[in-house]
């Protein structure tokens, strides 16, 4: 896997176009990455991270103003994302009807989005120009990452921050229409 600072993230950019999986800092651990609209990408890191087909995973988004693409956004769902992005907090409703995600993004219905409050994140989003899958940086089932060395996944690129804060995981949020659930409380409480 290949190493880059995080001023060098126009390399992390071309890895995401050319389909490959980046590794990379958010604001609780180190995560995982590619192209959320790239089916293949998307299966390869399932694969990477033994993650079950079944399960979705979140996508971050470089801005609000990008939700409607993906999700259908009630009143009490937007009222948290105004509340608490950018932030840890994953926002989980139903898909759009043109939502263009992979398809292993989502589960039963529903995506996870988020708007992330890390710089090195919100650039590289904002670079690359769409939206990318969010995993922890580990195998399924195991302890988040935060350092860069700790990374045993085989990505493709990895973007070193040096050791990250140890945080709480982000929190999920389900909202359908508008009734909330959480369904794990994460570094902000809800």
């Amino acid at each position: 896997m290949k190493k880059i600072k995080p001023e060098d993230i126009d390399e992390a950019v071309e890895a995401l176009e050319k389909g490959q999986i980046i590794v990379y800092p958010t604001e609780t651990s180190y995560g995982v990455g590619c192209d959320a609209t790239n089916e293949e990408a998307v299966a390869r890191l399932f694969g990477l991270k033994g993650r079950p087909h079944s399960k979705g995973t979140t996508v971050l988004i470089p801005d609000i103003v990008y939700v409607q693409e993906y999700i259908q956004v009630s009143a009490k769902a937007r009222a948290l994302m105004d509340k608490y992005w950018p932030g840890p907090v994953n926002i989980i409703a139903p898909i759009a009807r043109r939502s263009r995600l992979a398809k292993q993004c989502s589960q039963g219905g529903t995506q996870s989005l988020r708007v992330s409050s890390n710089p090195i994140v919100s650039e590289l989003i904002g670079r690359f120009g769409g939206p990318i899958v969010s995993s922890s940086a580990n195998f399924s089932g195991e302890p988040e990452v935060y350092s860069a060395d700790a990374v045993e996944l085989d990505a493709d690129l990895l973007i070193d921050a040096g050791d990250l804060e140890k945080h709480l995981p982000s929190t999920n949020v389900k909202v359908e229409g508008e009734k909330v659930q959480v369904i794990r409380q994460g570094e902000i409480k809800i």
